[in-house]
């Protein structure tokens, strides 16, 4: 009898051997670039309600009678292109602020796609430069510019897409340019592509079509709340106050902006470290009353915002200090793990920590309530 049960056990053990060995093969693979396809995994999180999903739902207004496959694979093209411009663009207008005029932009943006050693040197030491001097009007002590340049050269020293991009896949040591190809490429299979997958994972789940719904509802109402209230609050803070000092003191704008907005993200206290320090500094370089002119409109934008955006996230229901002080650890344990790509891992990680408490609240809690 015992053999009998072996028997009948033998060829499900090695079903499972085999899909664990394939699986290793996949993970073995696909290693050298699972950086990447987690930073594209949490962009394609965070922008799908936003980018993703508005235009498959116009699409599919306008052309009702189109394949849904085809449909989604058109909206994810569309939705890639516009966060490959978006990204283009924060990139040029960054670094006509570090250049300082249009003409050095344009200079500096030939040198590096055409690998011209001099050229990359000047911009990596005028941001090193930067840098040091925007770390100086917010008091944060001496930064070490030549550092900063050479780490800002190292990485603009590696920008030739094409032959990088195989280089990383095989080994995972490409630039910077050949990792953003591989993330705007994953993301826009993960938009195409996704809907499937979700459905795929849904059906194991313990969760009838109404229960999916909601999660989903849930799901995006979070990642607006995480967008269009923390993000796009931090972002209209920063814009604002980038202006007023440019207006108002002739500080570089796009510095303090930048400055700002990571600064407005901090909790509770965020948009005052923003403009007050810029506000002391003015004042002890001679200049009373600009100074007082800065602090009230500082003091007045950040007003603005903060009821503005207090009311979007009332509209969205999710007005909850304890999602921002999330995505503040999340951000700072993200950029401490992973450098700049924690920026985008730390908020999504927060929101898949959020989508998962609810989805368990849904299934064993919910008929509770």
């Amino acid at each position: 009898m015992p053999s009998s049960q072996w028997s009948a056990l033998l060829p499900h053990i090695g079903l499972w051997l085999l899909a664990a060995g394939f699986a290793a093969g996949l993970v073995v693979v696909l290693w050298p670039v699972l950086p990447t396809l987690l930073v594209a995994l949490a962009v394609a999180a965070l922008t799908e309600p936003v980018v993703f999903r508005p235009w498959d739902d116009r699409l599919g207004r306008w052309l009702p009678r189109w394949d849904p496959a085809a449909r989604r694979w058109c909206a994810a093209m569309i939705a890639a292109v516009l966060l490959a411009a978006f990204a283009g663009a924060a990139v040029l207008v960054v670094l006509w602020a570090l250049l300082g005029s249009f003409w050095a932009t344009v200079e500096g943006v030939i040198g590096i796609a055409i690998q011209d050693g001099e050229r990359i040197q000047a911009v990596a030491t005028r941001v090193g430069g930067r840098v040091a001097d925007l770390a100086a009007l917010y008091g944060q002590g001496v930064i070490d510019a030549q550092a900063i340049g050479a780490e800002v050269q190292a990485v603009l020293a590696r920008t030739r897409v094409g032959p990088e991009v195989l280089q990383y896949l095989i080994t995972g040591t490409g630039g910077f340019l050949a990792r953003a190809a591989l993330v705007l490429v994953t993301v826009f299979y993960l938009f195409s592509q996704g809907p499937g997958l979700v459905g795929w994972v849904a059906r194991w789940l313990p969760l009838d079509a109404a229960g999916l719904a909601l999660v989903a509802r849930r799901y995006r109402a979070t990642a607006y709340h995480l967008l269009a209230h923390i993000i796009a609050r931090a972002m209209a803070h920063g814009l604002g106050l980038g202006l007023i000092a440019w207006g108002i003191a002739g500080f570089n704008g796009v510095l303090v902006a930048v400055a700002a907005g990571l600064l407005a993200l901090l909790p509770l206290v965020g948009p005052l470290v923003a403009w007050l320090p810029l506000a002391g500094l003015i004042w002890s370089k001679g200049h009373p009353l600009l100074a007082i002119a800065f602090a009230v409109c500082g003091y007045l934008w950040t007003w603005l915002v903060e009821r503005l955006f207090r009311r979007v996230a009332a509209s969205l229901g999710t007005d909850a200090l304890w999602i921002e002080f999330l995505v503040f650890l999340g951000l700072v344990g993200g950029v401490i793990a992973h450098g700049p790509a924690g920026l985008v891992l730390g908020p999504a990680a927060v929101l898949g920590a959020i989508v998962a408490a609810q989805l368990i609240r849904q299934v064993y809690w919910a008929e509770s309530d």
